[in-house]
């Protein structure tokens, strides 16, 4: 989807947080691993940001992701 143009946006540019396991990878790593790939840069959107829920029902978006699985 995003090479074919769908937006990348992501909720933040964190490195890591502090999980039940200990340490683990934030959204950021993913971003930029995603935006090399691309060749595009991202959108960072924030949490809770008006923009947010807009964002992730607009026409075309196939797909959105927390950052709490559980």
């Amino acid at each position: 989807m995003l090479m074919e143009g769908a937006a990348l946006v992501a909720m933040g540019d964190n490195r890591s947080f502090r999980g039940d396991a200990g340490l683990m990878l934030g959204i950021g790593p993913f971003k930029v691993a995603l935006e090399y790939a691309s060749g595009r840069s991202a959108s960072v959107i924030g949490k809770p940001a008006p923009a947010l829920p807009r964002r992730l029902h607009a026409p075309g978006v196939g797909a959105g992701r927390g950052d709490d699985a559980r």
